[in-house]
């Protein structure tokens, strides 16, 4: 498949800054939730036939993390619209492959009921809204096991069917929570005005920047006839928030770099700077983590 697709609408760049940026803001997600699949999915990780999904994959680093804790025997596969970021094939673990694919078009036909586990990070910049997205991702989770009493199916097949398909789909969806967006200030002097204008004029940029369906994710999750949905909250703490905060300052120089109104992005050049000095003189800047884990219900 092609490596790019004209209706991307990924906000950020894709350049050697910004995979550095990603890299960086998965390792940092990593130490502050300590996990790489919540451990409230109860899947043994050492299934030898264990399918997983990473739907977004950016770099690919979240998933080539999790192929290193997985018998070689686990397939995992990376998706995204672009995956010019990832690692090239032959750099690859050989259960490990990159596949470019527009997460809101039609699913095709050879990804439906395929995974034990689907993974999502970080749509909150992407889309204005889930449910198109959830359904397809949905739709990629392995079913309930068929059941034994169904008129049509022999127990052979119903035998087959239980073993390839259970454990049951399970989806870990992770996204920051604007509704929790917040300064700290290391002494109560701190100067935070350059800081807090920019971050308006961020705001009214695009509802992309300041998107408010995260905290209603679960209940989406509900909607699409997914069972057994958990919300889980992280914050960062105090000893890793100025990472935190460097991390959000070079997504917002990203973004500068791509507003094409000449005035507005002059306003947001011009606070810039003095924003990062107020961050050097002790004021940080953070927001949940969220994980939203649900399983796939019966259809």
């Amino acid at each position: 498949m092609d490596q790019t697709n004209s209706q991307d609408s990924y906000v950020f760049a894709r350049n050697y800054k910004a995979s550095a940026r990603l890299d960086l803001q998965h390792h940092l997600w990593r130490s502050q939730v300590n996990y790489l699949l919540h451990p409230s999915i109860p899947l043994s990780l050492s299934s030898p036939a264990l399918r997983v999904a990473d739907v977004g994959t950016g770099t690919g680093t979240w998933l080539l993390d999790l192929a290193r804790q997985l018998p070689p025997t686990a397939q995992l596969q990376g998706f995204d619209i672009d995956i010019s970021q990832c690692p090239p094939k032959s750099w690859l673990p050989p259960n490990v492959t990159m596949r470019a694919l527009d997460a809101l078009e039609d699913l095709a036909a050879d990804l439906v009921g395929k995974f034990d586990i689907v993974h999502v990070r970080l749509f909150m910049f992407v889309v204005e809204e889930p449910t198109l997205l959830l359904r397809n991702v949905v739709r990629m989770l392995s079913m309930l096991a068929m059941p034994l009493s169904l008129a049509l199916a022999s127990l052979a097949l119903s035998l087959l069917w239980k073993s390839r398909l259970e454990p049951d789909g399970w989806l870990q969806w992770e996204e920051y929570d604007n509704e929790t967006a917040h300064t700290i200030k290391a002494h109560p002097g701190a100067d935070s005005s350059a800081f807090d204008a920019l971050f308006q004029k961020f705001a009214a940029l695009s509802r992309k920047t300041k998107p408010l369906w995260v905290k209603t994710l679960h209940k989406d999750c509900e909607q699409q006839g997914l069972v057994d949905v958990n919300v889980f909250h992280h914050a960062t703490s105090l000893e890793r928030l100025p990472s935190m905060t460097d991390l959000f300052m070079m997504g917002w120089e990203e973004l500068i770099g791509m507003v094409k109104d000449e005035e507005k992005a002059a306003e947001l050049k011009n606070l810039f700077p003095r924003a990062v000095a107020e961050t050097r003189r002790g004021l940080g800047y953070d927001m949940d983590r969220v994980t939203v884990v649900a399983k796939k219900g019966a259809s």
